[in-house]
């Protein structure tokens, strides 16, 4: 596969923020529904909390800490110019010039915990999710025909900070990459 064709993971710089809940604790007023009845940890990674406060507002592209990608107005022009959407943007109420940017499709990884070093918390049988996953991003198993941005099947991170990584295609990342959105990271993944 030519590098040019690659699809990568998109992150953004910390905003030093939560969306719905700390590593360990829910934030005040968020419905019981984002979390898991049985293991109590957050299970809803798209929920946009209507008072969500930015802070800084120095970067086109943020994550907080439990994994809710924030992004400019700006940023959302620039992604609209990727191709049909394939994602929503949330406005957030008290920030209008930025939205919570979620994905609509999955896809899924090659997971081989062994070769790449994954490591996985305890399983929760009632929403299927592990406390916690660690590792390197496998690669993608195959990238759909339709889409430009996606999420992951399987959630990294700890517990209430547990949430998917984005992925994008190529054609989107070539895009995203002569941008020059302020706090936007890409990382080059493999296709099996």
């Amino acid at each position: 596969m030519q590098l040019r064709n690659l699809p990568a993971s998109i992150f953004g710089h910390d905003n030093d923020q939560y969306m719905v809940a700390s590593c360990e604790e829910p934030l005040p007023g968020i419905p019981s529904e984002v979390f898991c009845a049985v293991c109590g940890w957050k299970k809803e990674w798209r929920f946009t909390r209507p008072d969500f406060a930015l802070g800084s507002r120095k970067r086109d592209v943020s994550m907080t800490y439990d994994g809710a990608m924030i992004i400019s107005e700006r940023a959302r022009a620039i992604f609209m110019s990727c191709g049909e959407p394939s994602f929503s943007f949330q406005k957030l109420p008290r920030e209008p010039e930025y939205f919570h940017l979620t994905p609509w499709h999955q896809i899924e990884l090659e997971l081989d915990p062994e070769r790449q070093g994954a490591r996985f918390g305890k399983r929760c049988d009632a929403c299927g999710l592990h406390d916690w996953v660690a590792g390197a991003t496998p690669p993608i198993k195959a990238m759909p025909d339709a889409g430009h941005v996606f999420f992951t099947d399987i959630l990294f991170g700890s517990f209430n900070e547990r949430h998917p990584r984005f992925i994008v295609s190529g054609r989107a990342r070539q895009l995203l990459a002569s941008s020059d959105l302020s706090g936007l990271e890409l990382e080059l993944l493999s296709q099996v």
